[in-house]
């Protein structure tokens, strides 16, 4: 597999394969701001490409592969605006996974996470649409899903910046938390 020769390429979806890797010489040398979206769910993969944090991704999907652990570098990809890490085998995240600023949606679903970095998601943010010169504000909210887990607790910082969780399936069990939701 060697897509090292594809400059222009937008979107790359090789989901449902075997993939155990994809080394780093497969991959092409875009930092032109052509290769936006890649999907890897349904693989084996157990690290993640190196490359791809050099690309200029606003979607990322490594779902349902064997991921334990995060390379830091992924937390510098500030245009990324959908990443979905939902069913690996993650045990925790990168401290500064909340510098990602475009964030709107992360999906952490099915993993083996037992604490959350504060800070988890950035704050929502109103983002302003001129549609025939008539310019509406809408107001963002990101969405964090984290079922299925293993939390313990949940950090008042990220409930009180987001209006929609889901933290069903998990092991909550300290009354903080608890006032924490109902609280934020």
């Amino acid at each position: 597999l060697s897509l090292a020769k594809q400059t222009k390429m937008q979107k790359l979806t090789l989901h449902h394969n075997q993939l155990t890797e994809v080394p780093d010489d497969c991959w092409p040398r875009v930092t032109d701001g052509h290769m936006s979206e890649i999907t890897l769910h349904h693989n084996l993969l157990r690290t993640v490409p190196i490359r791809l944090l050099q690309m200029p991704l606003t979607i990322l999907d490594l779902s349902y592969n064997q991921l334990q652990v995060l390379p830091p570098d992924l937390c510098n990809l500030a245009g990324l605006q959908d990443l979905n890490l939902s069913h690996n085998q993650l045990r925790e995240l990168p401290a500064g996974i909340g510098r990602i600023s475009g964030l709107a949606s992360l999906d952490l679903r099915h993993n083996l996470l037992t604490t959350l970095p504060e800070g988890l998601l950035p704050p929502p943010r109103n983002h302003r649409i001129n549609i025939g010169g008539v310019e509406t504000v809408i107001n963002a909210s990101a969405t964090l899903k984290i079922s299925h887990n293993l939390l313990t607790h949940i950090p008042s910082s990220i409930l009180a910046q987001h209006d929609t969780w889901n933290l069903s399936h998990n092991r909550l069990s300290d009354p903080e938390s608890l006032q924490n939701i109902f609280q934020a």
